[in-house]
């Protein structure tokens, strides 16, 4: 039963890692293609400022990640 427990666990930390590289990547792509479209449009600037200070998925989804973390060992104590 450890075998399958340890097989799960590399899946889904491998999944994890997967997903948030994806997301990171998504994000730059993200930025620069704000940074190319600001160049066109001097009024985009002010538009970007009203949303400035809100999460980025990445960090979001970072966050989820250790908040599940954290209540794995909680879960594990109250499902035996």
């Amino acid at each position: 039963m450890s075998g399958v427990s340890s097989i799960t666990r590399l899946v889904e930390t491998t999944g994890s890692k997967v997903l948030t590289g994806g997301l990171d990547t998504l994000e730059t792509i993200g930025k620069k293609t704000m940074e190319v479209l600001q160049e066109g449009d001097p009024g985009l600037k002010k538009k970007r400022a009203l949303f400035s200070g809100k999460p980025v998925l990445s960090q979001v989804y970072m966050l989820e990640n250790t908040v599940q973390d954290l209540y794995k060992p909680l879960c594990a104590v109250c499902a035996s």
